[in-house]
């Protein structure tokens, strides 16, 4: 359900891989092991082959006023925020979200309030978190959570989904078979799994409730010749960093089933309800799509239980993009967006800057991304001094576009530490650009902006950065 653990394969083993910065296992996305496109049918999702921020075609920018103040261009390290937005027992802080120009809030924020309500209203919490940040006067902009393969039931827009109704109608993944459904254990059961090993701590469906180490269940039986597959969450399940259990003792109602996307119904719904219907709120700007190529990204088991043919997980993975391409064209119009639509490019690392010709190439390379392709995330300084004034930051200011954020540390933005230098180099006072990059002479890189200016001298391996510092708030 989260980014923390993402599978590599269709089938196989769970990678736990967890994030630092930029990620190493976006590189990795494109070989999931998941089976080719039909021969008359065409990947449409932009951002990439499966709608992740490795490189593809770029996504339409989103349709808000540009943002240049650099301080309004930051986004902690990843576009989805992860590593500021855990907090299980109550609000993040507000004020440490404002400083960053956009923030991404996980499902698991604020779970210690929104578990103790029945049914649970995880929506309407993360839509509160936004509120106290907007409250805040900032200008930042908050994404929120949701999920592309599943339905979460603590989620009020799936929730009301997930009826016998549409299970009957084809709504989500089912199990292969009667006899499969009825021999899984109930979903009071699953419900309290503990995360081990099943091979050393097998299922149980006779063990007291607070034993068994079963991952699913089969729901809504009642209308067909099989029922649901449900992969219920709770029980033993800790959040980083903490000892309580995420979801308390009681993980009823809490239940995932899987969007079966080949139904053009649940495309629809998914596109418009789930993600439009949650940008409703003027204080959410758009939405985090979690888990964004659909079945296979994560739960492993589930594959041996709904027992899909290549064909038709392909139908699967291709409604899936139809249906997370429905939802960017329907928030870009009403001028919100989806955070997986900005695309992450080449890293402008010490490599890059030591090398003149690799310099010169990503500097020409970057200036010309055309504005309304430049919903992009460039990977920020993680320290710098005031005598050498930082690569990365002037690269991005002589290249970036309107729709263009930098990705900053986390404890370094929210420290607001203004004797730290690391700090200082993302509080500057850019202004607006008044002219675009220019190169003069060969290798030399400039922009002015009404705040001063910045250039790169791929020659020398030098930047400057003439510009005065924000007042201290």
């Amino acid at each position: 359900i989260g980014v923390r653990l993402p599978q590599i394969s269709t089938m196989g083993p769970l990678a736990s891989l967890m994030l630092a910065g930029l990620i190493p296992w976006l590189a990795c996305v494109s070989s999931r092991g998941l089976p080719p496109p039909p021969a008359n049918e065409t990947r449409t999702t932009c951002g990439g082959e499966y709608g992740w921020w490795f490189q593809g075609e770029p996504c339409p920018a989103p349709q808000w006023d540009p943002v240049w103040a650099l301080n309004l261009s930051t986004i902690p390290h990843t576009p989805w925020g992860d590593d500021i937005s855990w907090s299980s027992t109550g609000f993040y802080d507000a004020v440490n979200a404002s400083q960053w120009g956009m923030v991404n809030f996980d499902w698991a924020d604020g779970s210690g309030i929104w578990q103790d309500t029945h049914p649970h209203n995880n929506e309407a919490i993360l839509v509160e978190q936004c509120k106290r940040v907007k409250a805040q006067g900032t200008g930042t902009k908050c994404f929120v959570y949701r999920n592309t393969e599943l339905a979460l039931q603590w989620q009020e827009t799936s929730r009301a989904a997930m009826t016998q109704e549409n299970v009957d109608k084809n709504w989500f993944l089912k199990f292969k078979t009667r006899a499969a459904c009825d021999a899984a254990v109930p979903c009071n059961i699953a419900a309290f799994h503990n995360g081990n090993d099943p091979t050393s701590v097998p299922c149980n469906k006779t063990a007291p409730i607070s034993a068994p180490n079963c991952a699913y269940c089969c729901n809504f039986t009642a209308g067909g010749t099989s029922g649901a597959y449900n992969e219920p969450i709770g029980g033993r399940i800790l959040s980083p960093g903490h000892t309580q259990n995420l979801f308390g003792d009681n993980a009823l109602g809490d239940g995932q089933l899987f969007w079966d996307f080949r139904n053009q119904e649940v495309q629809d719904y998914w596109a418009q309800e789930v993600v439009l219907g949650g940008t409703d709120s003027p204080y959410v700007d758009g939405m985090f799509t979690d888990d964004p190529p659909g079945y296979g990204s994560e739960h492993p088991i589930v594959q041996s239980v709904v027992q899909l043919t290549k064909a038709e997980i392909v139908a699967l993975q291709v409604g899936t993009q139809r249906a997370w391409t429905q939802a960017l064209a329907l928030v870009t119009r009403a001028k919100k967006y989806i955070a997986q639509a900005f695309q992450i490019p080449p890293v402008f690392d010490a490599g890059v800057q030591s090398n003149v010709s690799a310099c010169a190439a990503w500097m020409r390379q970057q200036c010309a991304v055309r504005a309304n392709e430049s919903a992009l995330a460039y990977l920020g300084p993680g320290s710098t001094t005031d005598a050498t004034p930082n690569m990365s930051m002037a690269a991005y200011l002589v290249v970036r576009g309107p729709y263009s954020f930098i990705q900053a540390p986390s404890v370094v933005i929210q420290g607001r530490d203004w004797t730290d230098p690391a700090y200082r180099v993302y509080r500057l006072d850019t202004g607006t650009p008044t002219g675009p990059c220019v190169e003069s002479p060969k290798g030399v890189f400039t922009r002015g902006w009404s705040g001063g200016h910045a250039s790169i001298d791929c020659g020398t391996t030098s930047a400057t950065l003439d510009f005065k510092l924000l007042p201290r708030t």
